[in-house]
C-alpha cells in the first residue's frame, strides 16, 4: 500500500509512492471466489498502525502571518492658482489716471471748503455774540430810558393833573352824583358835602336829578371846605360813597408805575 507523509507546504499533503512497485501475482479465479482474510503481517500493521500514528508527534500549522491594512490614502486636492494678473491698455491707464486726479482734485477742494466753511462760522458766532450782547445793551438802555419817560409822566399828572381837576371840578362832580343817584333814590334823606365854590353848580344839578328819578326823600346840602374842589361825599341812613381826587391821582401814578420795567 501507498504511504502518507504530512509535509507542511502550504498545508498541502503529498503522496509518495514506492520506487518500484512489484507486480501484483495473478489471482486464481476459485481464490478470487472465496473470502481473503487478513494475514498476520497486515493484522500486525493493522494493530500496530494507531499506536505509531499515536506516537507521532502532531504537527501544528503555523499562524498565518498577519496582513497590515494599507494606509489609506489622503485625498489630494491641489491648491487654487493664483488669479492671473490683469493687464489694461494704456487708454485705461490713462482713465485711472485721470480719475485719480479729479478725486484729488475735489478733496483738496472740499478740504479748503471744509476749512472756509469752519472760519466762517466761527465769524458768524463772533458776530451773532456781539450782535447779543449789543442788543442786550440795546434792551437795558431801552428800559431805562422808558422807566425815566415813565417817572417824567408820572410827575406831570401828579403836577398838572389836581390843576385840570379843579378846573373842571364841577364837571367831576356833576357826573359822580348823576352815576351813583339811581343806587340811592329810594334812600329817605341824603346828605352831600360839597366844596364851597361849586355848590351852587352842583345844587342845580340834584335838583334836576331828583326830579328825574322822581325822588321824594330830604336832601341836604353841606359846604365843606376841607374838601377840593373836585371832591364830593354823598351821605345815607346806611350807607355812603365818596369821591376823592388825590385817590384818583394816586391810582393814575400806581398805573404809570406798573409801566415801569
Amino acid at each position: 500500500m501507498a504511504q502518507l507523509k504530512k509535509f507542511m507546504f502550504d498545508n498541502f499533503v503529498i503522496e509518495t509512492r514506492p520506487e518500484a512497485d512489484e507486480p501484483e501475482p495473478p489471482v486464481d479465479e476459485e481464490t478470487a471466489a472465496e473470502p481473503v482474510s487478513p494475514t498476520e503481517q497486515e493484522e500486525n500493521v493493522s494493530a500496530e498502525s494507531p499506536a505509531e500514528t499515536a506516537a507521532e508527534p502532531e504537527l501544528e500549522a503555523e499562524p498565518e502571518p498577519e496582513v497590515e491594512p494599507e494606509p489609506e490614502e489622503e485625498e489630494f486636492i491641489p491648491e487654487p492658482l493664483p488669479p492671473a494678473e490683469k493687464s489694461y491698455t494704456q487708454s485705461e491707464v490713462d482713465e485711472m489716471v485721470n480719475t485719480a486726479r479729479q478725486e484729488g482734485y475735489e478733496q483738496g477742494f472740499r478740504s479748503s471748503q471744509n476749512g472756509v466753511d469752519a472760519e466762517a462760522n466761527t465769524l458768524l458766532m463772533d458776530i451773532n455774540q456781539k450782535l447779543a450782547a449789543l442788543l442786550s445793551e440795546t434792551a437795558d438802555i431801552r428800559t431805562e430810558v422808558e422807566n425815566q419817560a415813565l417817572e417824567m409822566v408820572k410827575a406831570a399828572v401828579l403836577k398838572l393833573v389836581p390843576t385840570l381837576m379843579a378846573d373842571e371840578a364841577a364837571e367831576l362832580v356833576s357826573k359822580f352824583i348823576a352815576d351813583n343817584f339811581n343806587n340811592f333814590k329810594d334812600e329817605a334823606k341824603l346828605s352831600f358835602y360839597i366844596h364851597p365854590d361849586i355848590i351852587s353848580y352842583a345844587q342845580q344839578k340834584i335838583a334836576a336829578l331828583a326830579n328825574s328819578y322822581d325822588f321824594e326823600g330830604k336832601i341836604a346840602l353841606h359846604k365843606d371846605a376841607s374838601l377840593a374842589k373836585s371832591d364830593c361825599r354823598i351821605e345815607w341812613e346806611n350807607g355812603g360813597v365818596e369821591l376823592k381826587g388825590a385817590d384818583q391821582l394816586a391810582k393814575v401814578a400806581d398805573l404809570l408805575e406798573a409801566q415801569k420795567m
